[in-house]
């Protein structure tokens, strides 16, 4: 029998201790996390999957054009250009699944890594369970999110 999947809680402090490895190797401010007003509606941002056997969870970083190149330009630790923000994004949210994967790897080793996706699209609530995590760092507010679909999370 197969162990049950992470909770979402699980997902959320994994991604809240991965944002903070990666913001914190890249000579960024460490980010402080809360609660998650509603995203902003000119928010972008790059989602990547986590696959199990039985179940797969989308993470996302999301934020408005302007923060996620200046996010980006703390992980390049230079200015990134308006037509890299894109990839920049992508970028990060790989980094960030990796990490997850990794703070996750005892409770759940059969995770895998898919590729990292940019969208101006988000998820649609009436088919995914989507949880936020403001996240706060040198002033800029992005948002994490976790969307699984609402069949793993017993609805």
């Amino acid at each position: 029998m197969s162990p049950a999947p992470p909770s979402a809680g699980e997902w959320l402090e994994a991604m809240e201790a991965a944002a903070t490895e990666v913001l914190s190797q890249h000579g960024g401010e460490l980010p402080e996390f809360e609660a998650s007003d509603p995203v902003e509606p000119s928010s972008a941002g790059a989602y990547i999957s986590l696959v199990g056997p039985l179940y797969s969870v989308r993470l996302g970083v999301v934020a408005p054009p302007k923060v996620l190149r200046e996010l980006a330009a703390i992980i390049a630790r230079d200015e990134v250009a308006v037509e890299d923000v894109e990839d920049a994004t992508r970028e990060l949210a790989n980094v960030l699944g990796g990490n997850v994967r990794k703070f996750l790897n005892a409770r759940a080793p059969e995770l895998t890594l898919g590729l990292p996706v940019f969208s101006t699209v988000r998820p649609q609530a009436d088919r995914y369970d989507i949880s936020t995590r403001q996240l706060n760092v040198a002033g800029l507010r992005a948002t994490l999110m976790l969307v699984l679909p609402k069949a793993a999370s017993g609805h």
